[in-house]
């Protein structure tokens, strides 16, 4: 898939939070380590039969570049702080192919908090406690956008929002 065949404008119309943990100790660290990466990375159905209607929210994708909108959009979000949060603001930035995925770059990232290029490469947050990935997928003729989080290497978190061409 490439991101030229992602190129417009896109309005979330489902959404669904996932929340997990990873217990240690039952296993090897490279066991964990592992899950983890898996759990950064997504899955390929990214959990659309669970998404529940929603709306407000609209990505827009040129090129290289990506933008977004609110509109009264009131979930569960990561910011380009790394922070969870209900009041989420739009973020800019690129679209790039890396690592097998097409993740979103926001502008704005703390400089301590990016992602080594050769430590994390799907990462788009990485300030030691939280990774954040944030990946875009074509399913079908949906944009599925899956920002998945790692905290202090146990807690698990997965929104998944499945966007429809609006042009």
């Amino acid at each position: 898939m490439s991101i030229a065949s992602m190129n417009g404008q896109w309005q979330l119309e489902r959404y669904h939070h996932l929340v997990d943990e990873i217990p240690w100790g039952d296993d090897e660290d490279t066991a964990c380590l592992a899950k983890i990466q898996a759990w950064l990375r997504g899955n390929g159905d990214a959990q659309i039969p669970d998404a529940v209607p929603m709306a407000g929210l609209v990505m827009k994708i040129q090129g290289s570049a990506f933008s977004e909108e609110t509109i009264e959009f009131d979930a569960l979000m990561f910011d380009v702080s790394g922070v969870q949060v209900n009041a989420y603001v739009p973020m800019i930035g690129t679209v790039v192919d890396r690592d097998g995925l097409t993740i979103l770059e926001p502008a704005g990232v703390p400089d301590w908090a990016t992602p080594n290029a050769m430590d994390a490469s799907a990462l788009r947050y990485d300030d030691g406690d939280t990774k954040v990935c944030d990946n875009l997928r074509l399913i079908d003729d949906k944009l599925v956008r899956q920002v998945s989080v790692v905290t202090d290497e146990i807690y698990l978190e997965r929104m998944v929002l499945v966007y429809g061409r609006v042009r």
